[in-house]
């Protein structure tokens, strides 16, 4: 499972730039389909959603959303993605609770060396449309190996496991 992590990493806003948008909290579940296995070599689509909350200022967003990526990762397999330092370019929408909808490209990027750093991503971007557009976007969370469906990429292909930020995900 540890290989299945290592897709993805964490930004940073800069200094000087002035947050519009700040959600404190974000979780939510990463699947793959059909599964990645030590030897597979098809192409997995990859599935990263959940809510995101304790958004700050909630007058344009109503103060919560729900964001949804669908990436495809090119004949992956379990072994190649275990080695982390991983970059990939995706794009991802939150859907606000107002019913606004921001749209992001996105660059996930994971750590290397120990499963912690592989679990760990970052994102960073920009909003390309909606709500917030020409906007910078940056985030993090952490993939739970722990939480894999059993055996994942031991002895059954990996699925899904949960995921959590690791800090305010930010538009600025």
């Amino acid at each position: 499972m540890a290989v299945a992590t290592g897709m993805f990493g964490l930004g940073m806003a800069p200094a000087n730039a002035a947050v519009v948008q700040s959600c404190k909290t974000a979780k939510g579940t990463i699947t793959m389909s059909p599964g990645l296995s030590s030897k597979s070599t098809s192409d997995q689509k990859v599935t990263i959603k959940g809510p995101e909350s304790t958004c700050t200022p909630s007058a344009k967003t109503g103060g919560s959303g729900s964001y949804l990526s669908v990436l495809i990762l090119k004949h992956a397999n379990c072994t190649t993605l275990a080695k982390g330092n991983i970059t990939f370019k995706g794009h991802g929408t939150t859907t606000w609770k107002n019913g606004k909808k921001s749209n992001y490209n996105v660059t996930y990027h994971d750590g290397s060396g120990s499963l912690d750093k592989i679990e760990t991503v970052t994102m960073v971007g920009n909003v390309a449309s909606g709500l917030f557009a020409g906007k910078k976007f940056t985030a993090g969370f952490k993939i739970n190996a722990a939480g894999a469906n059993n055996g994942a990429c031991t002895t059954t292909p990996f699925k899904s496991a949960p995921w959590k930020s690791t800090k305010a995900w930010t538009i600025s």
